[in-house]
């Protein structure tokens, strides 16, 4: 995940020049509920996300940004 989010800031969305990350966002993990009644795995740069990994398929992440 913070691979892609460096990649995407670094794209300059599709224009000339870009942006450099110079730092990783903070990752925590913390399992709780959110508002709603759904699962919560923990944020990334203070945006919240589930992460299930299933066997055979592999990981499945949700970023709730909005």
């Amino acid at each position: 995940m913070r691979t892609a989010y460096i990649i995407g800031r670094n794209s300059g969305c599709a224009e000339s020049g870009g942006w450099v990350e110079t730092e990783l966002l903070p990752l925590v993990w913390r399992q709780s509920t959110d508002v709603f009644g759904g699962r919560t795995d923990g944020t990334i740069g203070g945006i919240v996300f589930r992460a299930d990994y299933h066997a055979g398929d592999g990981w499945s992440v949700q970023l709730w940004a909005c």
